[in-house]
């Protein structure tokens, strides 16, 4: 975070407020636009390493197509 923010000293209730709209924003910003690739198998050859990786998607995109998720939200 103090990468998004900074380093300062935030004390009042009106920075906390700023924060957190900040904070929305970006979970907004990273789940649904920045495409992320995930590590599928990591193979050593010597001292050759080998990764593959599968297709960019953003984490809104993963959880989409998990098996265990619903359309809806359940009526529990």
């Amino acid at each position: 975070m103090r990468e998004l923010v900074g380093y300062l000293r935030y004390d009042t209730a009106a920075e906390l407020e700023k924060l957190n709209e900040i904070w929305e924003l970006d979970r907004v910003f990273t789940n649904y636009l920045l495409p992320q690739q995930k590590l599928l198998e990591k193979h050593r050859h010597g001292a050759k390493v080998t990764k593959k990786h599968d297709a960019p998607a953003t984490p809104h995109q993963r959880a989409i197509r998990h098996p265990t998720m619903r359309k809806r939200p359940s009526s529990a």
